[in-house]
């Protein structure tokens, strides 16, 4: 019986619009992440036009603006100052700011 009643409240809580909009909102984050640290630091190593570099998330646009929007803007300060961005990106600062963008609140 506690056993059910346990798995019963994992599905409703995990079921919920604030577990989906946490979810997303990481998989949107990891996703930029990715391409920030292994595609946009080389374009930026090599002279590629931010222009450029800001295309990598077009993607977004359509699924979600603000992750978009944000994206663009992480883009802008690496560009600026790549290092402290990478210590930004390494500490997990970023991932956490990134995730409250996002999701809103």
């Amino acid at each position: 019986m506690n056993a059910r009643c346990s798995i019963i409240a994992f599905f409703v809580l995990t079921s919920s619009p604030c577990f989906a909009n946490d979810y997303l909102s990481g998989v949107y984050c990891d996703s930029g992440r990715s391409i920030l640290e292994f595609q946009t630091f080389e374009f930026r190593k090599m002279g590629v036009p931010i222009a450029n570099a800001r295309e990598s998330f077009d993607y977004l646009l359509k699924d979600n603006a603000d992750a978009w929007f944000f994206m663009l803007e992480s883009v802008t300060e690496l560009y600026r100052n790549p290092e402290e961005f990478q210590k930004v990106l390494k500490s997990g600062g970023w991932r956490e700011l990134c995730v409250k963008k996002v999701r809103g609140y």
